[in-house]
């Protein structure tokens, strides 16, 4: 059964439009030390290839920093995803369980497959993701100085 939610919705680029778009949405169940994904990450066809599933995960990671994340089966759009952000999010690789390295680790060779030692509903406008993801890249540039 899944606890978690976190949607970005689209308000038709009108910060108080009364209708909303669904653009995606991952659902979730953490168990105090994994967050198991219950279905494929989905986002609308209209608004993939825009990093709405990196912001969702980016969210998800922040909001429970330490623990594991257990996607489940991989479509061919979610390998593609994760085996991306495996190279280019630092805390990707050690933020996924054993079986899901060991299922990318055949797509990214060069990665160690150990696993590093050891709800509530999100209801974001990807404006607001993206203002988040922001800020944290600008917090990272400021500490690697």
């Amino acid at each position: 059964m899944c606890d978690g939610r976190i949607l970005v919705v689209s308000k038709d680029g009108k910060e108080n439009a009364s209708t909303e778009t669904h653009v995606g949405v991952i659902q979730y169940t953490y168990t105090g030390e994994t967050i198991k994904l219950c279905t494929f990450i989905k986002v609308a066809p209209a608004h993939r290839r825009r990093g709405v599933a990196t912001l969702m995960l980016d969210h998800l990671h922040d909001r429970y920093p330490g623990k594991r994340l257990e996607p489940g089966p991989f479509s061919d759009d979610g390998r593609r995803l994760f085996v991306t952000l495996v190279g280019r999010r630092n805390y990707f690789w050690e933020w996924l369980v054993r079986g899901a390295q060991g299922e990318l680790s055949k797509y990214v060779p060069d990665r160690d497959v150990e696993p590093a030692p050891p709800s509530g509903r999100s209801v974001l406008t990807a404006k607001q993701l993206s203002a988040e993801r922001s800020a944290q890249e600008k917090a990272a540039k400021r500490k690697s100085r």
